[in-house]
């Protein structure tokens, strides 16, 4: 491994940011200037798309940068290593992205205070989000690895 773990979590790290700060800049300036698009947006579901986008393309990235790198196609248990991994810097980076929303907003301070009467439900949706990420993560790197690798063939 010419990089190692750490160096591919490193940048899985990095494309996640850059890809939240697109969302959320783009969402902000939505809601600035085109409040009624805005409204249609979240409304419309289309919200829920753009979230599995944004977890999904750091592990497109980061599967490209293997095959790049390596020249060759991932091992299972080191792809399944590095889902693990970029889940883990996902929940932990949206958690502390989430915290600085709710810091800053009365709205969600009552509601995480109602979320946390019942925090045993919080606890299993949380579980059940993780591993959504873990396999959504492991996914975007399988299909980017045999993409890249298809496009190397050529």
């Amino acid at each position: 491994m010419k990089i190692g773990y750490a160096g591919y979590l490193w940048r899985f790290a990095f494309y996640y940011i850059v890809v939240a700060a697109a969302v959320y800049g783009v969402l902000t300036l939505l809601e600035g200037f085109a409040p009624s698009w805005a409204a249609w947006f979240y409304g419309s579901g289309a919200s829920s798309g753009l979230n599995v986008a944004a977890i999904m393309l750091p592990g497109i990235y980061l599967g490209q940068k293997w095959v790049r790198t390596e020249g060759a196609a991932m091992p299972r248990a080191t792809g399944w290593l590095l889902a693990l991994g970029g889940a883990v810097i996902t929940v932990v980076l949206s958690g502390a992205f989430v915290a600085f929303l709710i810091a800053g907003d009365p709205q969600l301070q009552a509601v995480w205070a109602d979320l946390q009467e019942e925090m045993s439900v919080f606890w299993i949706i949380a579980a059940a989000m993780f591993v959504f990420v873990v396999l959504m993560t492991r996914l975007a790197i399988w299909v980017s690895v045999r993409g890249e690798m298809r496009r190397a063939a050529r």
